[in-house]
């Protein structure tokens, strides 16, 4: 026969953590209201003919380049706390 399997819970060692609960997905709603607001922006201006303000992109892709490095800083932080 086998033994019971026993039934105390493991002890806990000075590196035991709870285990993790679903990640805040803040940074990726971010990233979707950008791609979002980009796609009805072209679909207004190009689609269906709405005039929208010219942007000149080769100003603005910095701005992108910033929120991808600010979303990977705040999902590095999180994870180390």
């Amino acid at each position: 026969m086998t033994e019971p399997a026993d039934p105390s819970p493991p002890e806990r060692g000075v590196d035991w953590r709870p285990p993790r609960t679903r990640e805040s997905n803040v940074p990726s709603m971010v990233v979707g209201i950008i791609l979002l607001a980009i796609g009805v922006w072209y679909l207004l201006d190009h689609t269906l003919g709405i005039r929208m303000p010219r942007i000149d992109w080769s100003d603005i892709w910095p701005i992108f380049l910033i929120a991808i490095g600010g979303i990977m800083l705040v999902r590095s932080a999180r994870r180390r706390a």
